[in-house]
């Protein structure tokens, strides 16, 4: 058993220090199952743009091309719209997408979350201005509710919308295994 202090393998322990543990990164890859073949790049593209169901889903997917992605699967939503006693009116806006890149050669699909908030200004020509933004793995859940009537006549909050990006990736990972593809999630994009 090595021993802490001079000449030992770990670090003396000092009385109100915490311990330091070295932890080994753990590979954050998504493997397929053993045996489900590895299909092309094309049906894998087609089985993603598949998902595009406005009826059951509130997000789209489409081609990245113009974000310097191979697919890009994106989430909008309105937080507030306002006009002033000028006439302008502006909306304050999110948007949440999973840009991915595909990578032939080793069956693998990279993603990386970018979140960006911004106003838009409803104007002639319409403009817009980003006044945050985040990527990464990044995690958002909304719900959106609105005075309603039940159907005995009174007023309450009902549920006009809901959004959860991990339900957006799980259907985004589960695709791309079953086509035989590993999905790795980044930080960054990749260069």
């Amino acid at each position: 058993m090595p021993s802490g202090g001079p000449g030992g393998t770990l670090p003396a322990y000092r009385p109100g220090h915490p311990r330091r543990s070295v932890r080994v990164p753990k590979d954050p890859a998504l493997y397929p199952v053993a045996g489900v073949p590895v299909r092309t790049p094309q049906d894998l593209w087609a089985a993603l743009l598949a998902l595009n169901d406005p009826a059951r889903h509130p997000y789209t997917v489409r081609a990245g091309f113009a974000d310097g992605a191979d697919l890009v699967a994106e989430y909008r939503r309105v937080l507030r719209a306002y006009g002033t006693l000028t006439g302008r009116r502006r909306q304050e806006c999110e948007e949440f997408q999973v840009r991915m890149w595909f990578d032939p050669a080793i069956h693998q699909v990279r993603s990386v979350d970018h979140m960006t908030g911004y106003t838009l200004t409803l104007t002639d020509p319409p403009r817009r201005r980003t006044t945050s933004w985040s990527r990464g793995q990044l995690y958002q859940k909304h719900t959106t509710y609105e005075w309603g009537r039940t159907p005995e006549g009174r007023r309450r909050f009902v549920e006009t919308s809901r959004f959860d990006s991990g339900v957006l990736k799980q259907a985004l990972q589960s695709t791309a295994l079953a086509h035989g593809w590993s999905w790795l999630p980044l930080t960054r994009p990749p260069s």
